[in-house]
């Protein structure tokens, strides 16, 4: 009866003990979770002030100057169509020859 006892009571304790430490570990999740998103909520938060200064760097005005001295022939992509990043280098590599050249002639 004794011995039974204490397997019984040994039993409990160590239970507790597993208990006890899967609730260390859930607490730790939690955590690392939380830290998680606030670290996504900082990340998204860079992005948008990022994305604010280049808005504010680029005017509409700026920019139509700029494609017309590259003389550059573009077109707006309308809802629905996907971009192409070969179109966009070709016209990227136009505008590059086309500055260097305008550089080498102005003294």
């Amino acid at each position: 009866m004794f011995r039974k006892l204490i397997i019984v009571i040994l039993t409990v304790g160590s239970l507790a003990a597993v208990l006890l430490d899967l609730r260390q570990q859930r607490t730790e999740t939690i955590y690392q979770i939380s830290m998680c998103h606030r670290q996504i909520a900082e990340a998204r938060y860079d992005l948008w002030q990022s994305r604010l200064q280049i808005a504010e760097q680029l005017e509409p005005e700026y920019l139509r100057h700029l494609i017309a001295r590259a003389q550059l022939n573009l077109e707006p992509l309308a809802c629905g169509q996907t971009f192409n990043p070969l179109l966009s280098s070709s016209a990227l590599a136009a505008i590059d020859h086309r500055n260097i050249q305008a550089q080498a002639v102005v003294p």
